[in-house]
């Protein structure tokens, strides 16, 4: 996904409502990786990446690097764009 692309994505997610489950799953998918792919990049798993997607885990220990792996501000990932940017990363 180019740059352009993201930005996008991002924009249609920018509310808080979305949670952070929504967040990570768009971003999963529209990376192309499943979530046992997902989990293994951030040094977890598919069962944390599943529990966060589905609401479970609010605050995921792997956030950081969850956050690094999609090309996204934590903050954002973690609260939406009410309460941070999503300072893409090239």
């Amino acid at each position: 996904m180019d740059k352009k692309q993201l930005v996008k994505l991002i924009q249609n997610h920018e509310s808080a409502e979305a949670g952070i489950g929504e967040r990570v799953r768009t971003l999963r998918m529209a990376n192309g990786l499943t979530q046992g792919q997902l989990g293994d990049l951030a040094g977890s798993n598919k069962a944390a990446i599943q529990k966060i997607e589905i609401g479970k885990s609010m605050r995921p220990r792997c956030l950081a690097t969850l956050a690094a792996v999609l090309g996204v501000n934590p903050a954002w990932l973690a609260w939406g764009a009410p309460y941070a940017s999503p300072e893409i990363r090239s």
